[in-house]
């Protein structure tokens, strides 16, 4: 062991028992957590206001609260056990998470955001994605939302997006789905590889979309719909339509459970979808990235099953709007 890690233990071991006798020399009283589980922990202002930038602004404040010559801090929405750890680290820079449970490492996650402690929050989620084993089948949805909260967790909302995609159904049947925001689902959509038919994330979009309309709309009484339910589900629904790829839905599947939904699309859009069944389009490029190219040839349609103004009719060449794909299994 070299003689700097040797001098840094030292240090460090002396600041941990300045921590354990600071009852002795404090100048800050520490109340944290509420009324069922509290403690009282005592600390020292500089300190903690040259280790943390939140501490810095905090005890620097007008409104400090003082009981003679000591500085009373008050963090009702923190545990006894997170501040234990946060104050450890901030004396002494070493830590340990190993009897920690899992929802107290996602309090600690958001305590560390709070405190301003991205060292601290970089450790514990590398923590969660060491002990992935014990919480993904149980608590996978869970953490991958929780986790979204804060930006700097990257590296565990793509652990936990990985593991959805190989397990759609982890996250499409649980009760958190319909509650879901776009913007997970779009993120969700833009991958290759998810390990479900398309047809069924189709139905997947269509069910979160009418959770979402103002009238509670049910699909199974789509044939009742009028024209404005459909233009509602598609403000709510189309930019997670536009993810779909529809080329890898059979005709079969797609008369069954796209077709209802026709009045929803522009007839452009609706020809661009049926002009696939037609003439497929074969490309090895992401379907992300690849548009209809106009064929060649006149082909007619009749009407479909549920028609929209007139019906859908066909020109020659198709109008682009939509790509087509594979998505990766």
């Amino acid at each position: 062991m070299s003689s700097e890690i040797l001098l840094l233990a030292r240090l460090s071991k002396n600041f941990e028992n300045l921590l354990l006798n600071s009852d002795n020399n404090h100048d800050m009283i520490i109340n944290v957590g509420n009324e069922s589980n509290c403690k009282t922990f005592y600390a020292h202002s500089l300190i903690l206001s040259s280790q943390s930038e939140y501490f810095q602004t905090a005890l620097s404040s007008d409104w400090i609260k003082k009981d003679g010559d000591k500085i009373i801090f008050d963090k009702p929405n923190v545990s006894p056990i997170n501040f234990d750890i946060i104050l450890k680290h901030l004396y002494c820079g070493t830590v340990s998470l190993n009897e920690l449970t899992t929802s107290e490492l996602l309090d600690l996650l958001s305590s560390t955001d709070e405190f301003m402690l991205p060292e601290l929050m970089n450790f514990t989620e590398s923590h969660l994605l060491s002990i992935a084993d014990s919480w993904i089948k149980s608590d996978l949805i869970k953490i991958y939302l929780f986790a979204r909260k804060f930006l700097e967790c990257k590296n565990l909302q793509e652990f936990c997006v990985e593991k959805i995609c190989e397990n759609p159904e982890s996250l499409f049947n649980s009760d958190d789905f319909i509650n879901l925001s776009e913007e997970i689902l779009i993120n969700l959509l833009k991958r290759d590889y998810i390990k479900m038919k398309e047809v069924k994330i189709w139905e997947y979009v269509i069910n979160w979309g009418t959770h979402k309309c103002s009238n509670n709309l049910s699909k199974k009484n789509v044939n009742e719909w009028k024209k404005e339910n459909f233009d509602e589900l598609w403000e709510i629904v189309k930019n997670l339509v536009e993810l779909i790829r529809f080329n890898e839905i059979s005709s079969e599947s797609f008369s069954n459970a796209v077709r209802p939904y026709s009045l929803m699309f522009s007839r452009e859009m609706y020809e661009n979808l049926l002009w696939n069944y037609i003439k497929p389009q074969q490309t090895n490029k992401s379907p992300r990235n690849k548009k209809l190219q106009p064929a060649v040839g006149g082909f007619g349609f009749g009407q479909t099953t549920q028609p929209a103004a007139g019906g859908f009719g066909f020109s020659s060449t198709p109008p682009s709007g939509f790509g087509f794909g594979n998505r990766r299994r």
